[in-house]
């Protein structure tokens, strides 16, 4: 919490709740590791990509995934901190948006629908997906079961929920999903009474709700993540290939000190990377392929047989695109 708050812009942010259809949550529930990522990458396309098409602006994204209710039923779900604004494409300046007004709710839910279906559809042909009575692709009462059901999904309206900052600090909403970053469905507070034939807990309120224990432990272990899967993710200005530079231009643009040395030191990928006193504010050189602006990720020294003095950190390959964050 500590880390993000120190990152996060001094700008309004909006909360953005990006809802899986209730008939795509037995699918979920039997390749949540697919499905999550699919979630995930659902919502930073819609999110970046209005940012783009409608400021010319890279926006700040903090996305934690969530698949529980009230009750531990199976609800997945992903919750978004978006900065109201975002540094030009150019680097050049900070373009604000409204703190009243994102982006036209409908147009996310439409886009929402079909980046995911669009992406569930490859992974289904891929082979990656099973049915949830066990079904896969290439056996043709199989593949019409999932044609059936993309059919059913794609008529209906999906759920995007967006809520003003209403003059909360960002940090204050960070505090809200940080609640949930290291607990799985249910803190220990809520649950009212353990016996060997029923567990009660508290839902909403005043409301409880008693289960049979095995069933309660059924509820509960549904949400347990699979292993490896990163339920926190960042995108556009606060994903990690943008704070040793984008996220210091646009700090300055909006007249911020950057963070402490010391936080400085928890986010740098090498002791050599460019310090607050470094950074070039002019627009970054173009690539010679693409011609996109080019980024300075770090300075990689030397390798020092003997000792290995700054040899660089040794790093996981990267992620697919369906799952990157």
């Amino acid at each position: 919490m500590a880390q993000r708050a120190a990152r996060v812009l001094p700008v309004p942010h909006y909360q953005v709740v990006f809802t899986l259809p209730g008939k795509l949550r037995p699918l979920a529930r039997v390749n949540r590791a697919i499905v999550y990522g699919l979630l995930f990458d659902a919502a930073r396309h819609v999110l970046l990509t209005l940012g783009r098409q409608r400021l010319d602006a890279r926006i700040g994204v903090t996305a934690v995934l969530h698949s529980w209710g009230r009750d531990l039923t199976f609800h997945p779900h992903v919750h978004c901190v978006v900065s109201a604004g975002g540094l030009t494409m150019d680097d050049a300046r900070w373009q604000r948006v409204g703190s009243t007004y994102l982006f036209p709710v409908a147009i996310m839910r439409r886009m929402f629908r079909v980046r995911f279906l669009e992406q569930l559809r490859v992974a289904w042909r891929d082979g990656e997906l099973a049915l949830p009575g066990g079904g896969t692709t290439g056996q043709p009462e199989h593949e019409r079961a999932f044609a059936g059901l993309i059919g059913d999904v794609d008529r209906q309206k999906w759920v995007v929920f967006v809520e003003a900052p209403q003059d909360r600090p960002a940090p204050v909403m960070l505090k809200y999903l940080a609640r949930y970053v290291y607990r799985v469905a249910i803190d220990d507070r809520r649950i009212v009474d353990v016996s060997a034939q029923a567990v009660t807990f508290r839902t909403r309120g005043d409301q409880t709700l008693t289960l049979e224990p095995g069933r309660f432990v059924r509820r509960f272990l549904q949400h347990v993540l699979p292993a490896g899967f990163r339920k926190v993710r960042h995108y556009g200005l606060y994903a990690p290939t943008n704070v040793q530079l984008r996220l210091h231009i646009a700090r300055r643009l909006l007249e911020q000190p950057s963070p402490s040395s010391a936080e400085h030191n928890k986010v740098a990928t090498h002791p050599d990377d460019p310090v607050d006193g470094d950074i070039d504010l002019r627009p970054p050189p173009a690539c010679p392929c693409c011609g996109a602006g080019m980024v300075r990720m770090g300075v990689v020294v030397a390798y020092d047989p003997v000792g290995a003095v700054g040899w660089p950190r040794s790093r996981g390959p990267p992620a697919d695109d369906r799952s990157a964050a």
